[in-house]
């Protein structure tokens, strides 16, 4: 049985997670020294990546795509219902919690962010097209299902890798 060798990159946090603020870095910071230090790793042992991380930061840096804090929802006193807006987040975000608590988790994503996720996997896996794949997961817009494919395939086909490539993809081929 193959033994399969590679390094997932991982992503920085949404721009309002308070880690941020306290180390004093910017999610672009962030996700730059992540990518630095699992691109090490890569180069050490000589294995690939998995851009999982660059794939997030591609969807976040498009214009169509930016998410923004909800600057009318007021977090210091927020109501005692309801959530910010959260348009164009991959991550879970605001949720209320069992006590009906208002809570964030910036740092794991939600369907969408899995799906992407998931989908730079299988193409940097397999080596196949994921705007090919008919698997339509629920829950996700059709239109926002298109865009999420496109950002996998092109930060699989894009990805500079720093040791060998990971597919015939990648290679060029």
């Amino acid at each position: 049985m193959p033994r399969w060798h590679f390094s997932t990159g991982s992503w920085a946090y949404r721009i309002d997670a308070p880690l941020l603020e306290r180390w004093k870095i910017s999610q672009e910071e962030m996700y730059q020294k992540l990518t630095d230090a699992y691109s090490r790793v890569a180069k050490k042992f000589d294995v690939p990546m998995i851009p999982a991380g660059a794939a997030i930061q591609n969807y976040r840096r498009r214009d169509d795509r930016q998410y923004h804090v909800d600057a009318d929802f007021y977090l210091q006193s927020p109501p005692e219902t309801g959530t910010p807006k959260q348009h164009n987040s991959l991550v879970a975000g605001w949720y209320r919690n069992k006590e009906k608590k208002l809570q964030l988790d910036p740092k794991h994503m939600n369907k969408r962010g899995a799906y992407l996720i998931g989908a730079v996997g299988y193409e940097a896996l397999t080596g196949n097209d994921i705007r090919q794949n008919s698997f339509v997961p629920p829950r996700i817009p059709a239109d926002e299902l298109k865009v999420l494919q496109e950002v996998a395939h092109e930060t699989v086909a894009s990805f500079q890798q720093p040791a060998a490539p990971q597919t015939k993809l990648q290679n060029g081929r």
